[in-house]
């Protein structure tokens, strides 16, 4: 449903209204729908993960429903941005869910299945940042920063992460699309690593022709298509793996990932600050195979 909204709200425009103030209409309303879905995202996670104690929230049971009194506007934000969190992706069949079963099984690593959610509002946010002066100038007007929607970008997608499993020292997400924002994840996320997966495009292509996979963005009917697709796609991901710098982006080739596992393996166990586990070249025992492959 509110895909729905938010594509009415984009794509349909009033008789009359002109593109410039269709555009700073966008910008708002995008902004209010964004903020309003993860302060509800991040208020259920407040009260999933943890119980307020009496030193931060006043609670006094009355006759009624129970009255909760906030003293800080940290007992409402609250979540952490230092979390250690792990990011695999790359085009699709480029081994993304292949490195996210061969992680899950590691005793420190948590990997979660692909979300959808989280590279459309990353894509979301960065039509923000990217919006007109006089758009953002209304943000203002209303005490709307773009400090404040980094900071509700954060917070909505720690919810997600965290509550699709079982806490564990690195928590981990496989949406491959999220590599278009490295630079804004590593800016929220400051301690996050990116395990950006790399295969030759003319495998991607026959493995998505031939097996009839669809993957968005993807043509996979045609060979030359198909590769102009994994083209822009890789060109798009690498300039954000160079941004961020290799102390936060990891390259892994596939090929050599299924010919040298053991050596390949250590060197990303080694990249995350994890120990080594021998689990790792077993993760077609230990492992269940993810519920969508269209990435992987």
């Amino acid at each position: 449903m509110l895909n729905k909204v938010l594509y009415l709200r984009l794509h349909c425009r009033p008789t009359g209204v002109t593109e410039s103030k269709m555009s700073g209409r966008r910008d708002v309303v995008n902004t209010i729908l964004l903020m309003v879905l993860i302060l509800v995202s991040l208020l259920y996670l407040q009260a999933s993960l943890s119980k307020p104690s009496g030193s931060s929230l006043d609670s006094r049971n009355k006759s009624g429903p129970e009255a909760i009194h906030i003293k800080d506007k940290a007992d409402v934000i609250s979540f952490r941005r230092d979390l250690p969190l792990v990011w695999i992706g790359g085009p699709p069949r480029s081994g993304n869910s292949l490195m996210q079963q061969i992680l899950d099984t590691h005793p420190d690593v948590r990997c979660g299945e692909d979300t959808r959610l989280i590279p459309r509002y990353l894509d979301l946010h960065e039509q923000m940042t990217n919006a007109a002066v006089t758009g953002l100038r209304r943000l203002e007007q209303v005490n709307v920063t773009m400090e404040m929607t980094q900071e509700a970008l954060a917070a909505y997608i720690v919810s997600i992460i965290a509550q699709q499993g079982e806490l564990a020292p690195r928590l981990c997400n496989k949406d491959p699309s999220s590599f278009r924002h490295l630079t804004t994840l590593a800016k929220i996320f400051p301690q996050s690593k990116f395990l950006f997966l790399v295969r030759d495009g003319r495998a991607v292509c026959h493995s998505l022709i031939s097996k009839r996979i669809w993957a968005e963005g993807f043509n996979n009917s045609d060979y030359v298509s198909c590769l102009e697709n994994w083209s822009s796609r890789m060109l798009a991901m690498e300039s954000q793996c160079s941004r961020v710098g290799g102390k936060l982006c990891l390259r892994i080739f596939y090929e050599q990932l299924v010919q040298q596992p053991e050596a390949i393996l250590k060197t990303v166990t080694q990249f995350l600050g994890i120990q080594w586990s021998d689990r790792l070249l077993e993760h077609d025992k230990h492992s269940r195979p993810p519920t969508d492959q269209t990435d992987g």
